[in-house]
């Protein structure tokens, strides 16, 4: 399979819940939902560290009877153990009740050292950023990753914190207080599979789970450790353009008006993140098989903007989606400007004719 199709129809059979679009500082999730869930794979919780053999593989194990999905981005950063901590670049099948191997790259330069996995608490993985999940995917491919293939983006990843040297652990441990308060202030939805994540006002990733329970189960780490590391990084490295949607309260005057310009300001905010997702939505995709397991095949998804993955099940319906954009052109916030010109007079207050 090569086929070039549009993002629009990855996301086939599913819809966006509108009414519980969320937008923080800026940041905006806006949730993907369906009222089907796919439940012929594993849950995501099932899939577990099971050997560090070398510095550039991890063995998965699926402990279901069914086909299960290693996330692409997952990533262990262990700060109890001496260890290389590692990130998965390529998203892969296991087939049920069955181990795989597959590559990994390191985000901590300086550390050697393998993880004793017994000591891995295994719910405390993460899902990297969407600017690193594309460049882990531009690195490396489907079957080798070098350990260090990420250490020079890591090192011009975010001002003022050199990752290569101290590792993505740095950023993490500095900004920590942030991303928690960050996480906080969102929260998931009913029949959610999904998101659609935009950030200074541009489409920065989409993500599919196949499961209500796998998605809840991601989620925190998707909104604090993926997304809300975006927004941070960018909000340091350029700027933050705030994206909370404002009421002008200079003519509210009773309650129904307060009301009606809420209304009008909500649904100008929804039409305004769907206006910039729907320019996103008519670009092609090419499609890449990359292996198949019984009634799932997992695909690479490419164009010049968008970089990801996704699993399919039968011929069109996506269950599985990490698409990310490689090439984002996030300007930097504009900050504000005087409307005059010119210098203010220095002469004296008066009343004059």
């Amino acid at each position: 399979m090569n086929d070039m199709i549009q993002i629009q129809a990855l996301l086939k059979g599913y819809r966006v819940d509108r009414k519980n679009m969320q937008t923080v500082g800026n940041m905006s999730v806006i949730p993907i939902i369906s009222d089907v869930e796919f439940t012929n794979v594993a849950n995501a919780n099932e899939v577990t560290l099971k050997k560090d053999p070398t510095y550039n593989q991890l063995e998965f194990k699926n402990s279901s009877g069914s086909v299960a999905i290693v996330l692409h981005g997952w990533t262990l950063i262990d700060n109890d153990q001496k260890a290389q901590d590692r990130t998965v670049p390529y998203a892969h099948l296991i087939k049920a009740a069955n181990s795989k191997l597959v590559p990994a790259n390191c985000i901590q330069s300086t550390q050697a050292g393998n993880f004793d996995v017994n000591k891995v608490k295994q719910e405390n993985f993460m899902i990297l950023p969407p600017s690193l999940r594309g460049l882990a995917l531009q690195k490396s491919t489907f079957t080798n990753a070098e350990t260090g293939a990420l250490w020079d983006g890591l090192g011009r990843w975010i001002n003022n914190i050199d990752c290569k040297s101290e590792g993505l652990t740095a950023f993490y441990s500095r900004f920590q207080n942030k991303l928690d308060e960050f996480v906080a202030q969102f929260e998931p939805v009913n029949n959610q599979l999904g998101s659609i994540v935009l950030i200074n006002g541009q489409v920065v990733a989409i993500d599919l789970m196949p499961k209500y329970s796998s998605w809840a189960y991601i989620w925190r780490t998707l909104i604090r450790d993926s997304y809300g590391a975006e927004a941070l990084r960018v909000k340091e490295n350029i700027g933050s353009q705030n994206d909370n949607p404002t009421i002008e309260v200079g003519n509210i005057r009773s309650m129904n008006v307060l009301e009606e310009a809420y209304e009008k300001m909500k649904n100008d905010h929804y039409d305004s993140l769907q206006n910039v997702f729907g320019a996103a939505a008519q670009l092609n995709v090419a499609l890449k098989k990359q292996e198949s397991i019984d009634e799932l095949t997992l695909l690479k998804i490419e164009n010049e903007q968008f970089l990801g993955q996704g699993v399919l099940h039968g011929k069109d319906h996506f269950v599985y989606l990490s698409l990310v954009n490689t090439k984002s052109q996030i300007k930097k916030a504009e900050q504000f400007k005087s409307l005059r010109r010119n210098p203010y007079g220095q002469s004296d207050f008066f009343f004059g004719s």
